[in-house]
């Protein structure tokens, strides 16, 4: 029968020397022999141990669990093994969908205060009313100045998608919903603005799910009575569609929603027109 050595055993499973040391020391991979000169020896079965221990640790298990797991692995029966590596799974699964859960709804903060503080022009030193302190909901701000794309081909898009898969719409408890049909390529669509419009305004959150032949478009806005009044003129587009896409943009304006263009800075409903030659930069799509 094979031995190895700790240096051979630590090449052939990517521990380090010093990691077997210290699983001998607490017990969960032991040596099966000593050499003639007292070094420690490994057979496969060790390697097949060692194995297993990496997966565990790269499932995120802590020590103790290993061990647990290690004691129900000697018993040479599988189906212990399984069942309670399910149920640490499935156990850590639960926390890393809360550690996302958490981290998606930070995102969600820092999006909503990185617009905020592009939009929100204090004079003078910091203090009420200025960006850098405020806790509540974010200004209802459309940001287009490091959008990517061009607002009339994005309302093509729009349009191209409510024309060909558009099913209808509800009011959920948390903001609308727009239904799609599931067919090729519309979920790819929506996803897409959903994220173009996301950069853009951040005070809204969007969930797309696709179930039952249907791609379901969730939209919520932030604790804000302005945003509130964009999410209205949201459940209008299959209707306001059809219009141009600088009345789309007065009907958000009216709403209260102001725009950051390139080059331009802040503009609302006082400013209805965009200045010559420069239509396409001053013109934002809808807003969810």
């Amino acid at each position: 029968m094979a031995r190895y050595t700790v240096s051979q055993m630590a090449a052939r499973t990517g521990f380090s020397p010093s990691a077997l040391r210290y699983y001998d020391k607490v017990g969960l991979v032991a040596p099966v022999a000593r050499s003639e000169a007292g070094y420690r020896l490994y057979d496969e079965r060790a390697g097949e141990r060692l194995r297993f221990i990496a997966r565990a640790k790269r499932l995120g298990l802590p020590l103790d669990d290993i061990t647990d797991l290690l004691a129900l692995w000697d018993g040479d029966e599988c189906g212990p093994v399984q069942s309670r590596l399910g149920a640490l799974v499935g156990a850590k699964l639960d926390d890393t969908r809360r550690s996302i859960a958490e981290l998606g709804a930070f995102a969600d903060e820092l999006g909503r205060l990185q617009a905020r503080l592009a939009s929100a022009r204090h004079a003078g030193p910091c203090g009420d009313g200025c960006a850098c302190l405020a806790d509540g909901p974010p200004a209802a701000v459309c940001d287009l100045t490091t959008a990517t794309d061009d607002p009339a081909d994005r309302m093509a898009v729009y349009r191209r998608l409510f024309a060909h898969a558009y099913l209808g719409r509800e009011r959920t408890v948390a903001g609308i919903r727009f239904r799609f049909r599931a067919d090729d390529g519309v979920e790819a669509v929506v996803r897409d603005l959903a994220a173009r419009e996301t950069r853009c305004c951040a005070f809204f959150a969007f969930t797309i799910t696709t179930t039952g032949g249907e791609v379901l478009w969730d939209a919520t806005v932030a604790d804000d009575d302005t945003a509130r009044g964009v999410l209205e003129e949201w459940f209008e587009l299959p209707e306001t569609l059809r219009e141009g896409t600088e009345t789309i943009r007065e009907r958000f304006a009216r709403r209260g929603l102001e725009f950051l263009s390139r080059g331009q800075g802040r503009s609302s409903t006082r400013s209805s027109e965009p200045p010559a030659g420069n239509t396409s930069r001053t013109s934002p799509t809808p807003r969810q």
